[in-house]
């Protein structure tokens, strides 16, 4: 028979794949659908990535790569009960995104408990790791509406990617980590990885 920390697995193992089922963008027309599921795996990548610059220029800075990516794929965790809430109904209604924080928290905190003591970072993540993954969401944010933008879709996305524009200057510091994000998006495969990391250097120097 399977025992407490077996079952405690599988109930996170199943939360996780749940995420999948989440549809996000649900009260958008859409060309391209998204889930909840697939957008924790972009943001985890990115959050790494951007993690991983940030230490070059701050090598004692307190980010931990494994804990940002970890707590990056249940950041929306709380959507599987809460469903997904558009980050722009959030911003335009701040009485509401309140409400639905507090939700988040107490909901994300059930649902990672249920992981074995050695995978709950919850209690362990830093400001700064936050602030990454938080960037990081709203980097993968603005790349779905942008592309959805490029599809034809601008009259539903055009308008979310600029209001993202403006959600990024908050980030202050972190500036140089997305600048380059944008300098390079559209470009093909074969040539953004060169582009990518030019822009970088040249942003990290200032």
């Amino acid at each position: 028979m399977f025992g407490g920390s077996e079952v405690k697995k599988s109930l996170a193992l199943v939360s996780y794949y749940c995420q999948f089922c989440i549809s996000r963008w649900h009260n958008k027309r859409r060309i391209k659908d998204e889930d909840v599921g697939s957008h924790a795996a972009k943001v985890g990548v990115i959050a790494v990535f951007l993690a991983d610059l940030y230490l070059e220029k701050n090598p004692t800075a307190q980010v931990d790569r494994f804990r940002v990516l970890w707590y990056a794929q249940f950041h929306d965790v709380e959507e599987l009960y809460t469903g997904d809430t558009p980050g722009y109904i959030k911003i335009s209604h701040p009485e509401l995104y309140q409400a639905l924080e507090v939700v988040a928290d107490r909901t994300r905190r059930k649902i990672l408990a249920e992981l074995p003591e050695s995978l709950q970072v919850q209690d362990q993540m830093t400001d700064i790791e936050l602030r990454l993954i938080k960037l990081a969401d709203k980097i993968s944010g603005y790349y779905y509406c942008k592309e959805e933008v490029r599809l034809g879709n601008s009259l539903e996305f055009q308008q979310i990617a600029d209001d993202y524009c403006q959600i990024f200057q908050g980030f202050g510091e972190l500036q140089w980590l997305y600048t380059a994000f944008f300098e390079t998006y559209g470009r093909s495969v074969n040539t953004s990885s060169s582009a990518v990391f030019e822009a970088l250097k040249l942003h990290s120097k200032t």
